[in-house]
């Protein structure tokens, strides 16, 4: 496999996993505001989020190659501003999953 695109394969790798942070993070903030459904929500894309990284570690470890762990930016837990934000950070972050793996 080419570096280039094994770099790359690692740096989507651990956005997945960041991804799943973010999500966890959000999951946080909707279980202190006693959102339960949304919990619920944030927590099945967190673990979607996860799933992705370790297809690709999968796949890095089939081709012979070692997945690497990069280091994870703490989200914010309390910052937000309800429900609405929450949702629209979401959705933008999900677009930039999208731009990403494009």
């Amino acid at each position: 496999m080419k570096k280039e695109l094994r770099d790359a394969l690692v740096e989507q790798f651990n956005f997945e996993l960041e991804s799943g942070y973010i999500y966890k993070a959000m999951e946080l903030y909707f279980e202190l505001e006693n959102m339960k459904g949304f919990a619920h929500f944030m927590n099945r894309q967190a673990a979607e989020e996860v799933e992705h990284a370790y297809k690709l570690y999968h796949f890095l470890l089939e081709m012979d190659e070692e997945p690497e762990y990069k280091e994870i930016p703490k989200p914010d837990t309390k910052g937000f501003k309800g429900f609405k934000e929450v949702f629209q950070l979401a959705y933008e972050h999900e677009q930039e999953v999208s731009k990403r793996i494009r």
